[in-house]
This record gives C-alpha cells, sequence and structure tokens, in this order.
C-alpha cells in the first residue's frame, strides 16, 4: 500500500442533514523501516510502538521513533490476536490453542499460560498492570492476574458465546462486553459485580464498543443496521446512529467525545473495502469517510484519530485532523 506524505483525503455526503464537502487533510506524524513486509498492524495506545504482523507470520513489536524491534515472535505458534497495554509497557499475544502470553517490552521474562481450550480470541490489559482479560472462541471471557503465576480472578457472563466486543472505561472502573449472545454488560473491574444488563438493545450480534473519554457513555455496534449510544451508569440506550448499510466492525471515540469513526463492512461481497463515517454523537449526524481503505491499522492515540500504511517494509504514519 503505498501512500504519499502529503495526502489528503475528503468528508463526502451527509448522513441525516444536509449535503457537504470539505477537505480533511491527514498529517504525517512519523516514518519508520519494519523489519519485514506486513499488511496488519497495531499501533499502541502511545503512539509510541507499533506491532507488525509480517508476511512470513511472525510479530514484530517496532519502537516508532528509532525503528529498533523490541520482540519478535516466529510465525510456528498460529497468533490468533494482540494488543498493548495502555501505557505501551506490556504486549499481549492469544494463539490458537488457547495459550495467552504476555511480554514486558522494558525488560523481564514473558508470562505464558494455557487460557482456555479453544484459539484466543480477545485479550485486553486493565488498567492496575497484572491483569488481562482473556476469551477463547466459544467460551466466556477470564480476568487474569499475572503478577505470579497466572490465576483466574474472575469470569464474566454469557449464555453460550464469548465476548467479541469489549472496552473499559478511560478510568478502568468499568468495563463493558457484549458478543454472540447478544447481551450488553457492565462490570465494576474492582469488585467484578455485574452492573448492568441489557437483553432487549439488540437481537444481533456486537463487534465492537468504545467509551466515551469521560466514561459516562459509550457506543457499540455490529451486525444490526445501527450503532447504539449506551449510558453507562444505566446500561440503556439514550439513542441509535442508523441510515448507513453494512455491519460495523469497529467504533473509535475521538478525544472530544463528541465524535465517532464507524467502519461499516459490506458482508455480501467482503470484496468491497469497508466504508468509513464520522459520527458527531450530540447532532447524531455522519460524514462518509473516504479513502480509508489505503491504510492498514488506525487508533485513537492521545484524542485523535491515527492511521498507519504501508509499502514494502516502509511504514508511515499519520493523525487526521
Amino acid at each position: 500500500m503505498k501512500r504519499a506524505l502529503g495526502v489528503a483525503f475528503a468528508l463526502l455526503c451527509c448522513v441525516g442533514g444536509a449535503a457537504s464537502v470539505r477537505a480533511a487533510d491527514v498529517k504525517p506524524v512519523a516514518s519508520v523501516t519494519l523489519p519485514c513486509e506486513a499488511k496488519r498492524l497495531v499501533i499502541s495506545q502511545t503512539g509510541q510502538s507499533v506491532a507488525a504482523f509480517c508476511d512470513n507470520k511472525s510479530v514484530r513489536v517496532v519502537d516508532v521513533a528509532s525503528g529498533r524491534v523490541l520482540f519478535s515472535q516466529n510465525g510456528d505458534s498460529q497468533i490468533t490476536t494482540a494488543d498493548f497495554s495502555r501505557d505501551g509497557t506490556l504486549f499481549g499475544l492469544g494463539f490458537w490453542d488457547g495459550t495467552v502470553q504476555v511480554v514486558p517490552l522494558t525488560g523481564g521474562e514473558p508470562h505464558k499460560w494455557k487460557a482456555g481450550g479453544h484459539r484466543v480470541s480477545k485479550v485486553r490489559f486493565l488498567r492496575d498492570g497484572h491483569s488481562v482479560l482473556a476469551a477463547s472462541l466459544g467460551e466466556a471471557g477470564q480476568i487474569w492476574d499475572f503478577s505470579g503465576t497466572p490465576k483466574v480472578v474472575a469470569s464474566l457472563q454469557s449464555d453460550f458465546s464469548s465476548p467479541a466486543a469489549v472496552a473499559l472505561s478511560p478510568d478502568g472502573s468499568l468495563l463493558a462486553t457484549a458478543g454472540g449472545d447478544t447481551v450488553i454488560r457492565i462490570y465494576d473491574t474492582s469488585t467484578w459485580k455485574l452492573l448492568h444488563e441489557n437483553r432487549k438493545a439488540t437481537t444481533l450480534e456486537m463487534f465492537d464498543i468504545d467509551f466515551t473519554p469521560d466514561g459516562k457513555a459509550f457506543v457499540t455496534g455490529g451486525a444490526d443496521d445501527h450503532a447504539m449510544v449506551i449510558d453507562a451508569a444505566t446500561g440503556e440506550v439514550t439513542h441509535k446512529l442508523g441510515g448507513i448499510p453494512g455491519v460495523i466492525a469497529d467504533v473509535s471515540i475521538l478525544g472530544d467525545g463528541t465524535h465517532a469513526a464507524v467502519e461499516y463492512e459490506d458482508v455480501e461481497d467482503l470484496s468491497k473495502p469497508p466504508a468509513w463515517a464520522m459520527w458527531n454523537l450530540q447532532t447524531q449526524k455522519a460524514e462518509t469517510l473516504a479513502g480509508m481503505d489505503k491504510y492498514a491499522a488506525h487508533r485513537i492515540v492521545n484524542g485523535k484519530l491515527w492511521l498507519a500504511s504501508t509499502n514494502e517494509t516502509s511504514l508511515q504514519i499519520f493523525e487526521f485532523n
């Protein structure tokens, strides 16, 4: 994927409001040479590291500023998912055989254990620096404490499936989950008490959740024909964001708490690139975001939407204004 540094893309055609067209620049923020060719990337929440899923099936974690490889894993272990801790000091991997590995990127021995009997579909770090949510396919997610010998400290609830969507509130006090059983659940992470359970919001699976920066609400979406804004204090839907066709695969709320970038996939034709829209959560209107298929990864970093593209071993990172 080749992308020039001076590139720009456009926000086109309002949904639910008057039509408008305006140019939106993407500002280059970093350029680094990767140790391999990679089309799949994970950007850390700090923006300081990037995990490259190499074409040879290996994974390399690279320091963005220096290009130094912080961690490498060969391709023999069938990695199924990976993510960084919020502060970027830990890197977690899930494997096909149900194993989870947590790697301290600043030094120290990694932790590795069997978390389930099936492939790991989710690895998400809690804010305490020594706990992680691990979910294996078809199994309820579990909270593991890896400060010593890894052990289960809590099990999440599910009617019949693993959580497809999970998100922590910015202060780490709440965990929201949703999945194939179509139930939205909110937990208190200090006690793992189930605070709210919404069984009426949708009848279809949800695939992503993201909290607003103040932690008072979150947006979730999936196979339904709309995204939903949920009140974190009650678990109830406050409003729905509809009018754009496709299955919602990703929700990313910007630091202003007002705008959310939402990715839509055409399940009738997966050869088509996903469509993107930028929703205004206050006006409940959206603008189509064109040109996102040029990027291999995105993440909210310091409240801004970061985008990454690769061309062979060259990685370019941009910030959307």
